[in-house]
């Protein structure tokens, strides 16, 4: 993309323009509280029963005890840890403007972060098992075929848009009478700091496209 080509779709000089906004941050705090609910649960009767008398049939006994409630006090914290990795990731809105930056504001365990878009990551991170490699045994190709057939069928399709560039995830899961998930969604891979997501089902007022010319590598041309 030329710099003329971007200014079309960027207002005037110093005024933001909004690229895009998800309004979901209640939903992410719900979905935190409700994760620390088992943590906080698990907390209170093990101290509520850090008295209690050790049974005798207990394997282990006092060594056992502790494994039992240090592994009950891990598995309480299963629904956190998605949490943990979405907390500066999940991007609630990115502006540009005609000095060329692109901004993204981040939901986080400790409320909003900001960061300017540095460029995409030099180093793409691969799509698994999306393509064949070329001269890979017959063995490994079968392999890769089913693996990319499972994932598709858990995850939905994957497509990078340009070389190195955003990886759009199609997201949707249907197992019957069991899981229906329908969230697609754009992992972005800066040069520096975490990856970032985009929720698909949020807003783009200037469109989809605006939004990735915006993060889009500038093309010089002579």
């Amino acid at each position: 993309m030329t710099p003329a080509n971007k200014e079309q779709l960027l207002p005037e000089r110093g005024t933001p323009a909004l690229l895009f906004r998800s309004r979901r941050e209640p939903l992410l705090w719900l979905a935190t509280l409700l994760s620390l609910l088992p943590i906080a649960l698990t907390v209170f009767l093990l101290i509520l029963n850090a008295r209690a008398r050790i049974p005798d049939e207990l394997p282990g006994g006092t060594t056992g005890v502790w494994l039992f409630r240090g592994t009950l006090m891990l598995v309480s914290t299963i629904l956190f840890w998605p949490m943990v990795w979405l907390s500066g990731r999940y991007v609630l809105r990115s502006e540009g403007t005609t000095d060329g930056l692109v901004s993204f504001n981040t939901w986080t365990l400790l409320g909003h972060s900001g960061r300017h878009w540095p460029g995409p990551s030099s180093n793409a991170l691969p799509i698994w098992f999306e393509e064949d490699r070329n001269g890979s045994p017959p063995i490994f190709q079968g392999v890769r075929s089913v693996l990319r057939t499972l994932l598709i069928e858990l995850i939905g399709h994957r497509k990078r848009l340009w070389p190195a560039g955003p990886i759009v995830h199609e997201g949707r899961t249907h197992i019957p009478l069991r899981v229906s998930v329908d969230a697609p969604y754009i992992s972005l891979y800066p040069a520096t700091g975490k990856q970032l997501l985009i929720d698909m089902q949020g807003e783009f007022p200037s469109g989809q496209d605006a939004f990735f010319e915006a993060i889009k590598p500038q093309i010089s041309v002579s």
